[in-house]
């Protein structure tokens, strides 16, 4: 009971939007596209408050960091487990939850942790192409 006041306790005003944000959009943001959305709400924090309170949201698992180019971070609600496809015309991005690519990834996990010695945490796909809007373009 105590350990879960203390993090409501922590769950400030900022805190509660940056989440409302990243939940009201289907694809992981980057910090100035979240910056952007909480200005369109009237809210504008420095820039400094924006960070921290990101890297405190990852750290209490209610946001995950994605990497889905060298360029920015994004970043998105934890829900369950997915990759991206990401369009190199228009970067544009969606979800992709496959079950049975899964259970492939696993399997891969447990051979990498077998031959290598090697205990996997997490892991990270993103397929990079050419959404159809832009290849009929």
């Amino acid at each position: 009971m105590v350990a879960s006041r203390r993090q409501n306790m922590q769950m400030t005003f900022l805190r509660t939007k940056i989440i409302d944000v990243c939940i009201g959009n289907s694809r992981p943001l980057t910090i100035p596209e979240i910056q952007e959305l909480l200005r369109m709400e009237k809210i504008t924090p420095h820039k400094t408050s924006l960070y921290r309170n990101i890297e405190f949201l990852c750290k209490q698992n209610l946001l995950n960091e994605v990497m889905l180019d060298a360029n920015a971070k994004h970043y998105e609600t934890t829900t369950v487990h997915h990759h991206h496809v990401v369009c190199t015309e228009c970067s544009s991005i969606h979800c992709v939850v496959d079950r049975t690519m899964e259970k492939i990834v696993q399997k891969m996990e447990r051979e990498i942790a077998k031959k290598m010695h090697f205990h996997v945490r997490d892991h990270q796909f993103s397929f990079f192409g050419v959404c159809n809007e832009c290849f009929c373009n």
